[in-house]
């Protein structure tokens, strides 16, 4: 059986998700994140919430 280990472990691919994520490595440990969807960005994406230029906004 394959193990790996890791110092940092991130449910959810969310912008929360992903930041804490970006963080652990740049604080050089070794992250794994967590996203069930095949994409990230959580309900933002998941929602089909539009986006302008990267800034998600809802009418």
């Amino acid at each position: 059986m394959l193990q790996n280990n890791y110092d940092v472990v991130v449910i959810g691919g969310g912008a929360g998700g992903v930041a804490a994520a970006i963080g652990a490595t740049q604080a050089r440990e070794k992250a794994l994140l967590v996203e069930r969807s095949s994409y990230l960005g959580g309900q933002d994406t998941n929602c089909s919430i539009p986006t302008y230029d990267g800034f998600f906004y809802t009418s």
